[in-house]
C-alpha cells in the first residue's frame, strides 16, 4: 500500500515582491535583519540591539553606556524584543558625524 499523494500548493508571498526573498527549503540561515517563516525570508526594517552592536562593532555594554548618556539610537519594543529602526540608525550616524565635526572644529 502506497501513502496518499500530497498536494503541493503554489507559494504566494504575503508581502510585496521587493520585501520577500526565497531562502530555499530547510535553510535556517536567516542572517541579521531577516525573519524565518515557512521557508522564506522577510526583510525587516529594524534590527535588534545585538545586531546593531555587531554592525557598528561596539559591545552591548557600550551601547547601554550610550543609552544612559542619551546618545544611543531611538528604539522601540516589539513584544519582549527591543528593536532599532533603519531610520533611527541613519539619524544616529548623522548625529555622531555632526558631533565629531564640532569637536574637530
Amino acid at each position: 500500500m502506497h501513502p496518499p499523494e500530497r498536494k503541493i500548493r503554489e507559494w504566494k508571498p504575503a508581502l510585496p515582491h521587493e520585501q520577500v526573498e526565497a531562502c530555499g527549503f530547510g535553510g535556517i540561515d536567516t542572517g541579521p535583519g531577516y525573519c524565518m517563516s515557512s521557508h522564506r525570508r522577510i526583510k525587516m526594517n529594524s534590527v535588534t540591539i545585538q545586531e546593531f552592536c555587531d554592525s557598528q562593532r561596539i559591545s552591548r555594554a557600550y551601547f547601554y553606556i550610550l543609552a544612559r548618556e542619551g546618545k544611543a539610537p531611538r528604539s522601540y519594543k516589539l513584544g519582549k524584543t527591543t528593536r532599532i529602526s533603519e531610520d533611527a540608525i541613519r539619524e544616529w550616524i548623522a548625529a555622531r558625524e555632526a558631533e565629531s565635526m564640532e569637536v574637530a572644529a
